[in-house]
């Protein structure tokens, strides 16, 4: 009896000459695997002829700005089995495939996430060592190359007015894992490593646009209880804070931004 291979879509979204890069991100053909790309400002980056022609690649030109709208076009042009959501600067684990259909088969969750380690094989953040359910209370720090979903007719869509390329540059990934929570799916970590990413990339400069953007964020996932959820962040969180104006400035940000989020 033949077992049917669910299929995958890894959705990769690239910036202007970035696409270069993608044959570092791409592996050898396998099974029921394609790469369904975004590229946004390519005008002047045309892409290889060579990444063009393979028969697992769709690519797709875009003139929106912005990763979020990136995401969703990609989003909307997939129709596998199993959705992972790719930058144009990892490495993806040699069995990522495997490592997807084993959790996607093994559990039912809308969304599961994996733990992602940089070139020296260190782990990008304290991950949990167990198989774990995540809440809102779990989300905040979840990066969007630790996250798959299976693909489904009634889609969850990234907020647009947020992420890379934005004004407000953080916090989009908990805003969109928070959706599916809002409509009762669920999402589960499972402690493997999907991919690499260099270790000088990780993270994002503390300014008052992350601080305010963080809490905007953080209104959208938690809504009122927001409030006083703000000072525990603070507290918990002290390294996303650090300015040269002080605390106290970075704490009147982080307010505003919980207090304007919609």
């Amino acid at each position: 009896m033949m077992t049917t291979v669910l299929s995958i879509d890894v959705l990769i979204s690239t910036y202007g000459p970035r696409v270069s890069q993608l044959f570092n991100v791409l592996h050898d053909i396998k099974e029921n695997v394609r790469y369904v790309i975004c590229h946004q400002n390519f005008e002047s980056y045309p892409p290889d002829e060579a990444l063009l022609n393979r028969p697992d690649v769709i690519y797709i030109k875009s003139d929106t700005r912005g990763v979020t709208k990136s995401r969703n076009i990609l989003i909307k042009n997939s129709s596998a089995d199993i959705i992972y959501f790719c930058d144009d600067d990892v490495t993806l684990s040699d069995s990522f495939d495997k490592i997807l259909r084993a959790a996607h088969s093994e559990y039912s969750d809308d969304a599961i996430l994996f733990n992602i380690r940089d070139e020296f094989g260190e782990y990008r953040k304290d991950y949990p060592r167990e198989v774990l359910n995540k809440t809102r209370f779990n989300i905040m720090s979840v990066g969007t190359i630790e996250i798959s979903i299976k693909g489904n007719h009634d889609p969850i869509f990234f907020p647009e007015d947020i992420g890379a390329g934005t004004e407000l540059p953080i916090g989009d990934e908990a805003i969109y894992l928070s959706q599916f929570l809002n409509k009762k799916r669920t999402i589960r970590y499972v402690p493997h490593t999907i991919a690499i990413h260099p270790r000088e990339s990780t993270g994002q400069e503390v300014s008052k646009v992350s601080i305010y953007s963080r809490g905007v964020a953080l209104k959208r996932v938690f809504g009122r209880l927001s409030y006083p959820l703000a000072l525990l962040f603070l507290f918990r969180r002290k390294n996303l804070f650090k300015t040269k104006e002080g605390i106290l400035s970075a704490m009147v940000t982080f307010f505003s931004g919980v207090y304007r989020g919609k």
